[in-house]
């Protein structure tokens, strides 16, 4: 803490302070876009909106009065989860497998990429 008074603009000493504080990262950048990045957009935007759990499933869509049903096609609730463990997907996937892009979660995101 200094008793100095401050001669120069506010805006530029916070900035001074804040440059001096941190001299190094708190963590790795990532210059490199997640796994899948290569995949076709429709399902590339699939992908993330399943990785971020911030999908148009039909629970959201209700919520949201988009829609009167929250039923999927295979007759349980299509929330978020159910997305990943559908009985109409060949295989369930996991979140682990979304963060990988991985062949299961490649095959999830192409189910659902005209659907969510």
């Amino acid at each position: 803490m200094t008793t100095e008074p401050i001669n120069i603009d506010a805006n530029i000493r916070k900035s001074e302070l804040w440059r001096h504080a941190v001299t190094q990262p708190l963590f790795d950048l990532k210059e490199e876009p997640p796994p899948g990045s290569n995949l076709p957009y429709p399902t590339w935007k699939s992908l993330n909106r399943l990785r971020s759990g911030v999908s148009r499933c039909k629970a959201n869509l209700r919520r949201w009065g988009y829609t009167g049903a929250a039923t999927c096609e295979c007759g349980e609730i299509q929330t978020h989860a159910h997305l990943l463990t559908c009985t109409e997907l060949e295989h369930a996937c996991t979140q682990d497998d979304l963060a990988q892009a991985n062949e299961r979660a490649i095959q999830t995101a192409r189910f659902w990429e005209k659907k969510i």
